[in-house]
């Protein structure tokens, strides 16, 4: 089964089209696709991943980040036909795609990604006479 992030909002002007994810540890496989769909090759993306550390030997220990441990930064990715910027925040991960070819996101974004399933909100049921007199209270003083 194809991973998927899950989206959790959107809004666009025609141009730019703003998305926010879940910050779960699957958006980085189902966003990597999505940027190779975009026409991203190689994956810029996958290298955010990339990290390390130096050990006391002073040799360097190659360790993947985890989406989680990515706060407060954001990255920016370019190709002849997208612009895209992405923001890790705390709990939630929020990206921006400039493009003119609308049409083609949407079918990439359908493939790569899932939404959250929104709340049930239980109407409440009209009434005949909406302007029904309500009765009086009166409050005895003691």
């Amino acid at each position: 089964m194809k991973r998927k992030f899950i989206l959790t909002g959107t809004d666009n002007d025609g141009f730019r089209h703003r998305y926010s994810a879940r910050k779960i540890e699957k958006f980085k496989v189902a966003f990597s696709d999505l940027m190779k769909d975009l026409g991203f090759e190689p994956n810029p993306f996958l290298k955010l991943f990339e990290g390390g550390f130096y050990d006391e030997n002073e040799e360097f220990i190659a360790k993947d980040r985890l989406v989680k441990e990515i706060i407060d930064e954001c990255f920016h990715f370019q190709n002849e036909n997208y612009d895209v910027d992405l923001f890790f925040g705390d709990k939630r991960i929020i990206f921006v795609i400039r493009t003119k070819a609308r049409d083609l996101l949407v079918n990439h974004l359908y493939k790569n990604s899932n939404w959250i399933r929104p709340l049930e909100i239980k109407r409440i049921p009209e009434k005949e006479n909406l302007r029904e007199e309500l009765p009086v209270v009166v409050r005895n003083k003691q």
